[in-house]
């Protein structure tokens, strides 16, 4: 770099060009809105869930209060008494801990980015590892190592069904297989990181699973997180914390939750982390608390919108895993009309879809330029997004993560332009959905 005031070179192995946050950026800037911008692109990759906005909007507009001393004072680096007990007893309602979770067992932050970054910062030393089952999304990897001189390593899980216990010995000997490796390289891994629910596959471990997983970390002194940030998304009872299991010391088990996917609350930055460990809880809160800082207009409005229990339980989670399942039921009945593989799912709102028929039409020129940014880059001109391969660590290349959580006329609107811009480079064979 030529200027004398360059950047540290810390700082600059985390830069560089990136296509992918390039895609994103274009989406971002010219985003759909039906009245104020109707030629915008729809996005259908990023994990946002709007489909609550009206119940939401109805709370702001008759009960939320905002007074100016939330604007004024300080709030807590890690969250008010009233914050974390309010999240203790969302836990325990609807978590079904093996052990009831109390105040001090929660720690708050400005969103699961930032605490994971911390996390990773307070568990690892200098050149340890953090390992994760593939397909893995990226942004974990990135929350985890910028910023940290720590490694993400990955367990090679894509040919076993790693949510299902008769593939329980595959599954652990492909993370062994994975920590031998990092060792061997110098890197230790220390830690072993899940999403429960899975993002991108949508899927849920099962309990026999999630307990082997914490023997097994537990034999090798290891760390185990799991991300349950769509766990109030699962359908079907199908969703098991790792909070509800028994038997094994958990101290060193550390669940995080935040309030962007289940409640749709994405740019109020909020996170939490559940941990029976007082001594990881308390060197989070002194050495990176202050970095997480959140806003207390926030912390507030969380508090208020979970004080009526009764109507959180019975209404708002209800209707939104009714209004999941149909807008759901839109999106498999499109990919099945137009002959699209996806993977099922029964939690999150978004589906995992193959799209390798199309991605022949993309020559690969380099690492930036893939075949699945180019289609990328195609459906966008179509007015329309996925979230590639790219965002993803995966041998499965070609798939997208579709994210169906949209209000029915723009879900519908997008599907036709998916449909009018896949037909648009080859016609499906039988091709028969209007809308």
């Amino acid at each position: 770099m030529s200027s004398i005031f360059a950047p540290s070179r810390r700082s600059l192995r985390y830069s560089g060009p990136d296509s992918l946050a390039d895609v994103n950026i274009i989406v971002d800037d010219d985003i759909y809105h039906p009245v104020s911008n109707p030629d915008g692109i729809i996005n259908l990759g990023t994990t946002i869930n709007p489909l609550m906005s009206d119940i939401v909007d109805e709370f702001l507009r008759t009960r939320y209060k905002v007074h100016s001393e939330l604007a004024i004072m300080y709030n807590h680096t890690s969250g008010s008494p009233a914050l974390r007990a309010t999240v203790a007893d969302l836990i325990n309602r609807h978590f079904t801990p093996s052990k009831e979770v109390q105040p001090q067992n929660v720690i708050a932050a400005n969103g699961l980015t930032g605490l994971i970054n911390s996390l990773a910062y307070t568990l690892l030393e200098d050149n340890e590892s953090i390992l994760m089952p593939t397909p893995a999304y990226n942004l974990l990897v990135t929350a985890t190592e910028k910023r940290n001189d720590i490694h993400c390593v990955f367990a090679d899980t894509e040919d076993i069904d790693q949510f299902c216990s008769t593939d329980i010995d595959d599954y652990l000997a492909a993370f062994s297989a994975a920590i031998d490796q990092a060792s061997d390289r110098g890197n230790p891994v220390k830690a072993i990181l899940l999403c429960n629910p899975h993002n991108p596959l949508g899927r849920c471990y099962e309990r026999k699973v999630l307990k082997a997983v914490l023997e097994f970390c537990h034999r090798g002194r290891l760390h185990l997180i799991v991300d349950e940030i769509y766990a109030l998304s699962a359908l079907d009872g199908s969703f098991c914390s790792a909070l509800s299991l028994e038997a094994l010391p958990t101290d060193n088990v550390h669940v995080l939750y935040g309030i962007s996917k289940d409640w749709g609350f994405n740019g109020l930055r909020l996170g939490f982390m559940i941990s029976r460990n007082k001594l990881v809880l308390d060197t989070m809160k002194q050495a990176v608390g202050r970095f997480t800082r959140f806003s207390s207009l926030s912390e507030q409005f969380y508090i208020d919108y979970l004080s009526d229990t009764a109507f959180i339980d019975d209404v708002y989670l209800p209707t939104l895993r009714r209004r999941i399942r149909a807008t759901k039921s839109v999106a498999e009945s499109f990919l099945s009309d137009v002959h699209i593989p996806y993977t099922p799912s029964c939690a999150g709102f978004f589906l995992w879809v193959d799209l390798r028929r199309w991605i022949c039409h993309f020559p690969a020129t380099d690492d930036q330029e893939t075949p699945e940014i180019q289609l990328a880059h195609h459906l966008i001109q179509h007015r329309v997004f996925l979230q590639p391969t790219k965002a993803f660590v995966t041998k499965q290349q070609g798939h997208f993560r579709f994210s169906y959580s949209r209000d029915q006329p723009v879900l519908q609107e997008g599907l036709r332009r998916l449909g009018t811009a896949l037909a648009a480079l080859e016609p499906p064979l039988g091709h028969k959905h209007r809308l």
